[in-house]
């Protein structure tokens, strides 16, 4: 069981997502069509925030309010970088710069220990925190149900799991309220919809991680459309990898954050090695 995890399960994700696409094609009918359609299109926040040399929170705070006016109305940004005191004035000023009616989510990157992290969500609190995504080490299963259990904040995770199997560990424990999972790991689109399924039996919402290529957010959309339990779905603004070999208005963002799945065969994509022979 221990060797499906990491690169294996990425594999087996990469094989599971390329047969969905066969088959869509093969039907000459769009993934999200197969899965079951629960909605025609899927709520996406925008997902950056990062940290930069010389980049302020007032930077921060314009960067962020840019993806309001690109049509989306929910943002989430990196914390746990710097001190506490730093992150709490980058928090401040991006919840001013968005609004109230704006979700702020926040995203640890597991590098917080449990009181640091207790202590941060106390911080936090008063600026309306959606959720605190991986505060914890992935490892820390007992670490991150105590976090979840006393956090002011609810806690999301984690893209890093593979297999229901690890996620029955996470929600048994309450060790989340947002179900987080990522289909180019975790085991692909029926790993992923297995695992969408098992949340929903014990009432959790799922948010879907997608942060690498176009492929990758064109699979996701195309099962987050099939979800009767999903959150939302990351939409990376600097992650965008082989965008530009997908066809124009793939992802098309529509007030509100809404995105459609692309259209057309499989996953609505024609790409091709030959593209990047030339």
């Amino acid at each position: 069981l221990s060797a499906r995890r990491g690169i294996v399960s990425a594999a087996i994700s990469a094989v599971d997502m390329a047969l969905w696409d066969l088959i869509g094609k093969a039907f000459q009918t769009p993934v999200y069509q197969l899965l079951g359609v629960f909605s025609k299109k899927v709520p996406c926040y925008a997902s950056a925030g990062l940290y930069g040399r010389g980049k302020d929170q007032n930077a921060l705070a314009d960067e962020m309010r840019g993806y309001l006016n690109l049509g989306f109305s929910n943002v989430k940004m990196k914390v746990g970088g710097v001190s506490l005191e730093q992150d709490l004035e980058r928090v401040k000023a991006v919840r001013e710069a968005i609004g109230d009616s704006s979700r702020l989510m926040v995203d640890a990157n597991y590098t917080l220990n449990v009181p640091q992290s207790l202590k941060m969500a106390k911080a936090f609190e008063p600026h309306d925190i959606y959720w605190l995504e991986a505060p914890v080490s992935p490892d820390d299963l007992s670490g991150q149900a105590k976090v979840n259990a006393q956090s002011p904040i609810p806690i999301c995770g984690n893209e890093t799991e593979t297999g229901v199997d690890r996620f029955r560990e996470l929600i048994t424990h309450r060790a989340v309220e947002f179900v987080q999972f990522d289909i180019a790991a975790c085991g692909g689109l029926s790993e992923g919809r297995r695992i969408a399924d098992l949340a929903a039996a014990f009432h959790l919402p799922c948010t879907l991680h997608a942060s690498s290529t176009g492929i990758l957010l064109a699979a996701t959309l195309h099962l987050a459309a099939s979800l009767s339990n999903l959150d939302s779905v990351e939409f990376h603004m600097f992650h965008q990898w082989l965008f530009n070999h997908c066809p124009d208005n793939s992802f098309n963002v529509e007030i509100g954050g809404w995105v459609r799945p692309p259209e057309g065969p499989g996953f609505g994509l024609d790409i091709t090695l030959e593209q990047f022979d030339k």
